[in-house]
């Protein structure tokens, strides 16, 4: 990485997210992992996924643990985890789902306990059920040109826009724009889809601040495939938007 801001953003996110790691294993297992042993590496579609090189105790039995953590400079995070005590004392890759995304100096991630057999990427994963996923987006509220609003937003959510108080505005815009990018993160396109394919909806019914309000996602593919709804969560914190969107299978 040659631009020394794209590999401070890759640095503060691959802190965040090992961090965040280590704090799950030790949630879930009682044993430390030190963050040496924690690497996160991305799948060929640019999604990220966990190794480890210790050899503890690693979640995967099919219990669900969840965790979500937002930093700042390694100065700021919050966790909630719960989940079970894995039985082999391996290291390889964890069975989580892992996702990761940064802002300026804030950095967001979240990672989630799979079943050891859902952990497995390519065609042996992809035969059944996919396993289940979350993706997770910040993002700075600032005013955005209507004209982006009309390039990029579906009618339903323009109409979003124009209903809410004026007040809420420019923050509804960025928690539109930062769900559709917390989906795309969960069915590993990114920002390679039209994002007029996904129709958001953010709960405005109270002020976001430090409080999570629901939002609900609709990804329409372009292949015949039937739509995909995904539940997911939102909130601003210090002037920035935070997004949480998973599959279907895990709410």
């Amino acid at each position: 990485m040659r631009s020394p801001k794209r590999r401070h953003d890759w640095l503060l996110g691959r802190w965040t997210a090992k961090h965040l790691v280590q704090r799950f294993l030790l949630a879930t297992t009682h044993q430390t992992a030190p963050l040496a042993t924690i690497e996160i590496k991305n799948e060929d579609d640019g999604s990220p996924f966990v190794e480890l090189h210790a050899a503890i105790g690693i979640p995967g039995d099919g219990s669900n643990g969840s965790n979500r953590s937002n930093g700042s400079n390694g100065s700021n995070g919050s966790n909630g985890s719960n989940g079970s005590n894995g039985s082999n004392g391996s290291s390889g890759r964890l069975p989580v789902c892992l996702t990761i995304s940064h802002c300026e100096e804030w950095a967001l991630c979240a990672v989630i306990a799979l079943d050891s057999r859902q952990a497995t990427s390519g065609p042996a994963a992809s035969a059944g059920q996919a396993p289940p996923a979350i993706g997770v987006d910040i993002e700075r509220v600032r005013p955005r040109d209507w004209n982006f609003v009309e390039t990029f937003f579906t009618e339903a959510e323009i109409r979003q826009v124009q209903t809410a108080p004026p007040a809420w505005r420019d923050t509804l815009i960025t928690a539109i724009w930062s769900a559709k990018e917390a989906a795309l993160k969960v069915v590993k396109l990114g920002l390679t889809v039209d994002t007029r394919r996904v129709d958001c909806v953010c709960n405005l019914d109270r002020a976001p601040d430090d409080d999570w309000l629901p939002l609900q996602v609709t990804y329409h593919p372009a292949t015949a495939a039937a739509a995909e709804i995904m539940p997911g969560w939102w909130t601003t914190r210090d002037g920035f938007v935070l997004t949480l969107a998973f599959s279907q299978n895990m709410a």
